[in-house]
C-alpha cells in the first residue's frame, strides 16, 4: 500500500509558487468554504511475482475492511486476467516422470 497526497484541481503551490494568484485564490476558497486539507489517497497493489502481472486500485482509506475488499477484487482480477498456474517447459517433462510408476 502506497500514501499519496491529493492534488488540489489547479494544481498545488508548488507548480504556481506560494505567492501566485492561483496559490491566493485557493487559499480563498479553502477560508471560505471550511475545507479541511486535501488529505491521501492510499494505492492498494497486488503483484503475480511470476507474470508481473500487476492490479492496483485507489481508494480512500487504509482500513482492514478496505483491504479485505481490495484482495476479494485483485483475486477476482488474476483469476480472469491473471495467469494459469503451469510449471515452466523443463520442469513439465520432469514432473511428468517423477508421476509415472517405475519399473525396478
Amino acid at each position: 500500500m502506497k500514501k499519496v497526497g491529493k492534488i488540489p484541481d489547479g494544481g498545488g503551490w508548488r507548480a504556481h509558487g506560494r505567492g501566485s494568484d492561483q496559490a491566493k485564490r485557493s487559499q480563498r476558497r479553502k477560508m471560505k468554504n471550511k475545507q479541511a486539507r486535501i488529505g491521501y489517497t492510499y494505492l492498494h497493489s497486488a503483484i503475480d511475482g511470476n507474470t508481473r502481472l500487476a492490479y492496483t486500485e485507489a481508494r480512500d482509506n487504509e482500513t482492514a475492511a478496505t483491504a479485505i475488499d481490495f484482495m476479494n477484487n485483485a483475486r477476482l482480477f488474476f483469476a480472469t486476467h491473471g495467469p494459469t498456474h503451469r510449471p515452466p517447459r523443463g520442469c513439465r517433462k520432469t514432473m511428468r516422470r517423477a508421476t509415472e510408476p517405475r519399473g525396478f
